[in-house]
C-alpha cells in the first residue's frame, strides 16, 4: 500500500439516504482500509483548504 496515495478520502452527505447507503456499501468493500471516509453534513464540518 502506497503511504502516498492511501488512504483515500470520501466526502459524502450522510443526510441524504443515496450517499449513506453507498458509503456503506463502500465500508463493507473496503477490507484493505484504504477508504477514509468524511461526513460533509456532520456538526463542525470543516472543508480543508
Amino acid at each position: 500500500m502506497n503511504p502516498d496515495v492511501y488512504p483515500l478520502t470520501l466526502y459524502y452527505d450522510a443526510s441524504c439516504p443515496m450517499c449513506d447507503a453507498e458509503m456503506t456499501h463502500l465500508r463493507l468493500r473496503d477490507e484493505a482500509g484504504r477508504l477514509a471516509f468524511v461526513d460533509a453534513s456532520a456538526p463542525g464540518f470543516d472543508a480543508p483548504p
